[in-house]
């Protein structure tokens, strides 16, 4: 992966306030405050273990008793440096009234009056990119999170899934209409037929100044972008992909087109969301799929500070590549089962 040259290699603890107070109580120890957690009450690396996981081995024990830290949460923590309550969205610990969070996008445009952006390839108001823009203590009221970032927040750049043409769990028809009638809006939609990237693009490009690009894709039945598809040819790998939603490399493009417009800079969270519900279903075909497209992204990203000619450099750039929580604990069957080139069942 292109990021496994990166210069740095560090780690990050996204435990949430849930998964602390279950293993504080098998511990007899006290419930998570603000002031006194201790961290590796959270997780232990000592006891979470280094080997693959095994069936009724002691860090898969020490995995469910804790619980799977919660993406909104383990997102909250990323967006804003706070520990919070599984199921929140930038609001603190405790569901207090007027609890959000600044998030570090808040703070980039509060502060230097920076472009903000967001790019998913699930909905753009699922859990993860919704904490970095929006505040909630439910991450599954999307109605009302997707009406903050649309009418609230409105970030220059908002590109993710979940068109109502494909399903109707997490954008309303209603939301729909008000972002083709919106004054601020550019709104480049999911249209059988059509090239997504290309359309994307040349949104980007021509964008007028004062509007903001809002994406909204997401062929497929769960609101998510595809997939490249995996051939089973061994050491070419080569993928199948589709052309009605955009490529995450091609929204990373479109998507810094834009805020690089700013002269105070931008701040961009790209999310390839998609893996996280792969490995929720164990489906390694559509997980191998989705790790070509993040290695793809982020390699456009560093094509992009690259560049010549513009304001931005390595001297003033910044690209962090990071997972929030695991999924599951996955892992590959036999060898056997591999080579046969079969879906897991």
């Amino acid at each position: 992966m292109v990021w496994h040259s990166f210069p740095v290699r560090t780690w990050a603890s996204t435990w949430d306030v849930n998964t602390y107070n279950a293993h504080a109580g098998t511990a007899a120890a006290m419930p998570w405050t603000q002031d006194s957690a201790d961290p590796l009450l959270g997780y232990d690396p000592a006891i979470g273990g280094m080997e693959p996981w095994k069936p009724g081995a002691v860090d898969a024990i020490y995995y469910y008793k804790g619980g799977a830290t919660d993406s909104a949460s383990a997102a909250t923590a990323i967006a804003t440096g706070m520990k919070t309550d599984s199921g929140n969205i930038a609001w603190v610990s405790g569901d207090l009234p007027d609890g959000e969070l600044e998030t570090i996008a808040e703070l980039m445009r509060s502060r230097r009056g920076s472009a903000i952006g967001v790019v998913s390839t699930v909905p753009f108001n699922h859990a993860t990119p919704a904490s970095f823009v929006a505040h909630s203590t439910n991450r599954d009221s999307y109605a009302t999170i997707a009406d903050e970032i649309i009418a609230m927040t409105k970030p220059e750049v908002v590109i993710g899934g979940g068109h109502p043409d494909s399903t109707t769990t997490y954008v309303s028809h209603t939301n729909l209409e008000e972002l083709r009638g919106s004054d601020y809006w550019n709104l480049v939609e999911l249209t059988p037929g059509q090239d997504g990237g290309a359309k994307l693009l040349d949104a980007a490009a021509t964008l007028p100044t004062g509007k903001g690009l809002f994406g909204l894709f997401g062929s497929l039945g769960d609101g998510a972008f595809e997939a490249p598809v995996p051939a089973n040819t061994v050491e070419a790998p080569t993928f199948t992909r589709g052309t009605i939603d955009p490529s995450l490399a091609t929204a990373v493009q479109a998507a810094a087109t834009v805020l690089s417009r700013d002269k105070a800079g931008f701040f961009l969270m790209v999310e390839l969301g998609d893996i996280d519900w792969a490995n929720h279903r164990n489906d390694a075909t559509r997980m191998i799929g989705t790790i070509a497209s993040l290695d793809e992204a982020v390699q456009a990203a560093i094509t992009f500070i690259s560049r010549e000619g513009d304001a931005f450099d390595w001297s003033n750039s910044l690209v962090i590549v990071t997972a929030d929580h695991a999924t599951g604990l996955p892992r590959f069957p036999s060898t056997a089962f591999i080579a046969k080139g079969e879906r897991p069942r």
